[in-house]
């Protein structure tokens, strides 16, 4: 099954940001207009659709143009996470 793109991004921005030793609230703060937290955290996981103009917002604070963020991002579905096994009530 192919994973999404929308997974795949998360993860490429989440590589981005790790890369500069960035906490999410550090790109968060970075990013103009400031933006919240946990926003950055619900698309790094891929669990919403981000537009264009929020790619530019991110990639801007990153300071990488937008492209950065969609160039080979085949390769991110090799950075798979295993998932937790959920708990038993």
């Amino acid at each position: 099954m192919a994973t999404s793109i929308r997974i795949l991004l998360g993860r490429r921005i989440r590589r981005l940001r790790k890369e500069r030793g960035w906490k999410q609230l550090d790109l968060a703060v970075a990013m103009v207009p400031e933006e919240n937290q946990n926003y950055i955290s619900v698309i790094e996981r891929g669990k919403t659709d981000i537009t264009v103009g929020m790619a530019e917002r991110i990639a801007n604070g990153l300071e990488v143009h937008v492209s950065s963020l969609f160039i080979d991002i085949e390769n991110e579905a090799d950075d798979v996470h295993p998932k937790r096994p959920k708990r038993r009530k």
